[in-house]
């Protein structure tokens, strides 16, 4: 049976310790929204899993019906564990949500209801940056960020202004252009080129001037760990070349 949404969320060690208020803020939409478990599916897909992980995804799936669970037998990274979520999703509406993210209250119903008013094939938002240590999470400080609310222009420049758990994006369009490259796996940015295929492919994209998600900022964050590594810069160079920018 089809979903209104799925909601896709990789999961790996490095975000152990915010998995389940990420799986509790999708619940918490669907209350406030009066979605029940056959208007959406969030798809957990566990990344390298260790027997911590694989007790705290199956005591996530167990307690909560909506919940589908996916493990990888070995490391795959974040695009290719996207993209085996995307196979078994069956929303009308694919949102993305990294492992420590959360969305904010009545997401659902703002975003979907937007799309849906203007005919778009992808919308993003803003978010809250939340700053804090690594476990336990205590915030140590927070900020708001508000994207443009067109991202032509800034995509081109290989500005990412549609903040990754952000995104809502029609599930035809994963027939119409494919999956995340897993030629950026390691490398990151592998959102941004999605994007740019969007764009290029002639979707209809826009932002809401709203915040939809808390991102979670830490130590142990990936985004962290590629900028310290130097390896933004490989990825924007791959894209260019692939996009001819």
């Amino acid at each position: 049976m089809s979903k209104k949404v799925s909601v896709i969320t990789p999961f790996s060690s490095e975000n152990i310790f915010l998995i389940n208020r990420n799986a509790d803020s999708v619940y918490s939409n669907m209350l406030e929204c009066g979605f029940g478990e056959n208007d959406c599916e969030h798809i957990i897909v566990v990344d390298t899993p260790d027997k911590r992980q694989n007790d705290i995804a199956d005591e996530i799936g167990g307690r909560m019906k909506h919940v589908k669970i996916i493990k990888n037998s070995g490391n795959i990274g974040l695009p290719m564990s996207r993209n085996r979520g995307l196979k078994v999703a069956t929303g009308e509406f694919i949102m993305l949500l990294d492992a420590d993210d959360e969305f904010t209250p009545w997401r659902f119903q703002r975003q979907i209801g937007f799309m849906r008013d203007l005919n778009l094939d992808h919308s993003y938002g803003g978010y809250i940056e939340v700053h804090g240590d690594a476990p336990p999470f205590n915030i140590m400080s927070q900020r708001e960020i508000i994207p443009p609310r067109n991202p032509s222009e800034s995509l081109m420049r290989l500005d990412n202004v549609c903040y990754c758990g952000s995104n809502c994006f029609r599930r035809e369009l994963v027939d119409r252009i494919g999956m995340f490259d897993g030629r950026l796996t390691g490398l990151g940015a592998e959102d941004l080129e999605y994007w740019i295929r969007i764009l290029k492919s002639g979707g209809k994209q826009a932002g809401m001037q709203e915040v939809l998600y808390r991102l979670g900022v830490h130590s142990a964050n990936m985004t962290a760990k590629y900028i310290k590594e130097g390896r933004f810069p490989r990825a924007y160079e791959y894209i260019k070349s692939k996009h001819n920018i």
